[in-house]
């Protein structure tokens, strides 16, 4: 991966509401629903995801080196984890999820969650679709999976207006009017 900082156009002694900012400039430049089937756009958002997770991990890692060493044990206890959550504390929830190592689908199902908290519908897609993967049947991670589907709705392309056919017959009509003005000038001058 390339340097973390240069991915999301900041410095490395920029703020936390710097980074930011930054993060949701380019996560909205580079969304995948303004760029529906394009490669490009979709390696681009991974990156800058990555980019962000890691700047925020690393910031926060010196206040989380405890769990960090607690967490490394096959023994996958998410209480804190679920208790930020509840909290409405999606940062720092996400901060100890990115101490595990090991991710099983409770990691993706939590992940989800807290991405989905702090507006990033698209990793938080990914995450959920991660956790079914591994545990199809999961009825808790179906539904949350299912409430983030109405929820990106608002992020659907909307319709076209509907035009009344009298508008396009006198649209048209001038259009005509404009071209046979336009070629009488050339031909007569």
């Amino acid at each position: 991966m390339l340097d973390p900082y240069k991915t999301l156009n900041v410095s490395p002694d920029s703020t936390d509401e710097e980074i930011t900012k930054a993060y949701r400039l380019l996560a909205k430049k580079y969304h995948p629903d303004l760029h529906p089937n394009d490669p490009y756009c979709e390696q681009k958002m991974k990156e800058i995801n990555q980019a962000y997770d890691l700047i925020q991990s690393n910031r926060n890692n010196h206040h989380d080196q405890q769990y960090y060493y607690n967490n490394q044990s096959n023994d996958f206890n998410y209480t804190d984890i679920e208790i930020l959550i509840t909290q409405k504390r999606f940062q720092e929830a996400w901060i100890l999820l990115c101490q595990y190592q090991n991710r099983p689908s409770r990691w993706y199902f939590l992940s989800s969650i807290a991405h989905a908290g702090f507006n990033d519908r698209i990793q938080a897609m990914y995450d959920i679709k991660q956790a079914l993967s591994m545990e199809p049947n999961n009825q808790e991670y179906r539904f949350f999976y299912q409430q983030l589907l109405k929820q990106s709705q608002g992020f659907e392309p909307r319709q076209r207006i509907h035009i009344p056919f009298i508008f396009k017959l006198i649209f048209y009509f001038y259009i005509i009017q404009f071209i046979g003005r336009f070629i009488t000038g050339l031909l007569f001058g």
